[in-house]
């Protein structure tokens, strides 16, 4: 564009005055109003009739978005319903500043899979950030994409121009010559790179379409990430009145969308919520989960053991595309069922990473997302629960699986390694029976009437049940007139076909017959296992309870401090004599296992089960104004560990019996004078320390 390259300073300043506003949340529009009548005012913008291929979307269109596929098909739709009206169309372009711009309007519209037309961006001049949809919806007529509704402006199934001179002459005329739109050039872009962000939120505020919760999702993300650059830390507080800047009409789940961006966003680059985004744009139903759904979404699991993000995003698509309830969202994440939600999450990423191994490009395909979209949408439909109207039924997760690694391997043409290509037999439709080629006469009436019988779910073998007299039986032959029941004790009936056509008989489910087994010996409760070690561990509490009443007065705890913060230690308040202190390992954990961890726990002693090994483990509930009860602390877990040489070392193990010498208890006593203010350590052992610890003649007292 030619003309004035500078603007003077005072404008300059002014606008970026106003832009600073804007961007803080304030006044908006109003700022957004005053900069663009300061550009007219000037002269610097320029009002041009644009063909619809000669206008792309600005990058920062929709916060990031561009535009999204079904919402231009939907206004095709409202714009044939009201009528298309040239003045109301409010269009705002920036002139281009480069490749990358370009750049993106190619892969958007390659990544719509053909629903945005042809990828050709040779002809582009101009970036939108208002009138976007309604230029896109232009360019649908210009590029004859396949349209499936709206049937009075398509041929065969595509938009086609010369219906729509019938149905609307002013769209038609849009669509041939395009409409007039407001031009920003390119230096004013350069100069306030802000800009084309502030005009397309403005944008959005009046616009009827409004934001997607998406669009939302893309703008948190881009400021969060635009502050961390900076070295700022960042929170909701600080974006919250910009975000909420446009007045969008999902303000009340802001602060759970804020939370499922930081946490399951994927990071600086989003690449999680790009590919779902991807997704929702080109498939959405919805625009809208609403705030009990965002609130149910990003709740953590105290169960589960890592974050759940592919599922979280298996259900945006479900909520997008089909809709999914809060209370079904909250049921993933507890106890009976996040077992069945984490092997579901680790399935989605299996088979993303089976595709990942051909090259991340099949992952941000169009086709290969939508693939991989509706994959993820029926796991999460099997899982829950949910059905859909006319839509294939599963077995399994792993029939799913199969059915998206045949698919994906047609649309990549690579071989994708398919551990689930034995659930092909487990992959049939739960339906009803199959139907089969029906014989007929020259009269036109069936030769074999007992193919009715067969297609409505009767074979050979099946159990039947009479609904007038409860009469049961196995159905033995089926004939061209009449069916053969055995009903037992040696009756046999011959039934008309037509009474299994009528619906008297049912089909039924016999009871199973009783099972029995011999009681043997070896079965009995003290036989068990199982039970001797649960008496072990019973009797082994009792001694440990005595053991520790009975040394009340040798722990001398009115001589100990515990120290919580910064880390866990046992201080002598006073002088303790050597060998005077005497700590035992009361705990209400004790555990028989072979394999244990030595840093935390200490073997117990006893000869009543040799085979069985038992260790006890640190038990402490710190003393809490809120529950009374819950209070238990043993000294004994707060000593300290130290490595050999050590000269803080000031304490010992040695094994003591209580009232049953079956058992010896690991206790502690120090080994030489503690002082006031001194912190208790004992040796930590080393690999070989704790068989060289056990003589054959143990200590006792």
């Amino acid at each position: 564009m030619e003309g004035v390259r500078s603007l003077p300073e005072g404008v300059t300043s002014t606008i970026n005055v106003l832009i600073d506003r804007a961007l803080s949340g304030t006044s908006m529009v109003k700022s957004a109003e005053g900069i663009l009548t300061l550009l007219r005012k000037e002269q610097v913008l320029l009002q041009l009739r644009l063909t619809p291929k000669m206008v792309g979307v600005h990058p920062r269109n929709r916060d990031g978005v561009g535009v999204a596929v079904r919402e231009v098909h939907s206004l095709l739709a409202d714009i044939l319903d009201t009528g298309f009206v040239p003045s109301l169309v409010s269009a705002l372009a920036f002139e281009v500043t480069g490749p990358e711009e370009l750049e993106f309007n190619r892969k958007l519209i390659e990544s719509a899979g053909g629903q945005l037309g042809v990828a050709d961006v040779a002809q582009m001049r101009y970036l939108s950030v208002c009138g976007s949809h309604t230029n896109f919806v232009l360019r649908l007529f210009v590029d004859s994409v396949e349209h499936s509704q709206n049937q009075q402006v398509t041929v065969n199934g595509r938009l086609s121009q010369d219906a729509l001179r019938l149905a609307d002459t002013a769209f038609f005329q849009a669509a041939q010559e395009g409409v007039v739109w407001e031009i920003i050039p390119s230096w004013i872009a350069l100069q306030f790179p802000r800009l084309p962000e502030i005009l397309q939120q403005v944008g959005n505020t009046s616009l009827n379409r409004g934001e997607s919760e998406m669009q939302m999702l893309q703008r948190l993300h881009s400021m969060c990430v635009e502050r961390t650059s900076k070295g700022e830390r960042v929170n909701l507080e600080d974006v919250k009145r910009r975000a909420l800047a446009s007045k969008p009409a999902f303000a009340e789940s802001l602060s759970d969308m804020w939370t499922f961006v930081m946490r399951y966003s994927g990071g600086a680059k989003a690449n999680m919520m790009q590919e779902t985004q991807q997704f929702v744009m080109t498939n959405a139903k919805s625009t809208q989960l609403g705030a009990p759904l965002w609130k149910a979404l990003v709740e953590e699991s105290k169960i589960a053991t890592n974050s759940l993000v592919r599922w979280r995003h298996a259900i945006l698509k479900q909520g997008y595309f089909h809709g999914v309830k809060a209370l079904d969202v909250k049921r993933s994440f507890s106890k009976d069922m996040v077992r069945r939600v984490a092997e579901a999450n680790d399935l989605m990423l299996e088979v993303r990473l089976l595709l990942k191994q051909f090259g991340d490009s099949y992952l941000c395909d169009q086709k290969c997302c939508t693939a991989i979209g509706f994959f993820e949408m029926a796991v999460v439909q099997f899982v829950l629960g949910l059905k859909q109207p006319d839509q294939k039924v599963y077995k399994s997760t792993d029939a799913i699986a199969n059915d998206v690694i045949k698919l994906l391997t047609t649309l990549t043409g690579h071989e994708i390694p398919n551990r689930w290509s034995a659930e092909d037999l487990e992959n049939a439709l739960e339906s009803g029976p199959t139907m089969s080629l029906r014989e007929l006469g020259e009269d036109g009436q069936l030769m074999d009437p007992s193919v009715l019988v067969k297609e409505a779910g009767w074979a050979v073998g099946q159990s039947c049940r009479r609904v007038k007299d409860k009469l049961v039986g196995i159905i033995t032959e089926i004939t061209h007139e009449t069916v053969k029941i055995d009903c037992g004790k040696g009756l046999l009936s011959k039934v008309p076909l037509s009474e299994f056509e009528a619906g008297m008989w049912q089909h039924f489910t016999p009871k199973s017959l009783p099972s029995a087994l011999d009681f043997e010996e070896e079965w009995l409760p003290h036989k068990s296992l199982e039970f001797q070690v649960h008496r072990l561990k019973a009797m082994i509490m009792g001694e440990l309870f005595d053991l520790s009443e009975s040394h009340v007065e040798k722990m001398h705890t009115q001589k100990l401090q515990v120290q919580t913060k910064p880390s866990k230690a046992l201080v002598a308040k006073e002088k303790i004599l050597s060998r005077k202190l005497i700590l035992v390992p009361s705990t209400v954990k004790i555990q028989a296992k072979h394999k244990h961890d030595k840093k935390e726990t200490y073997e117990v002693l006893q000869t009543m089960m040799p085979e069985v090994t038992i260790w006890l483990s640190p038990h402490t509930a710190l003393p809490d104004e809120n529950d009374e009860d819950g209070r238990f602390v043993a000294s004994f877990w707060f000593v300290k560990s130290g490595h050999l040489p050590n000269p803080n070392v000031n304490m010992e193990i040695f094994y003591m019996s209580g009232k049953n010498k079956a058992f010896q208890f690991p206790c502690m006593r120090n080994i030489r004078i503690l002082q006031p203010g001194e912190e208790l350590m004992i040796a930590k052992e080393s690999k070989e320390s704790r068989a060289e610890e056990k003589p054959n003649k143990r200590q006792r007292r």
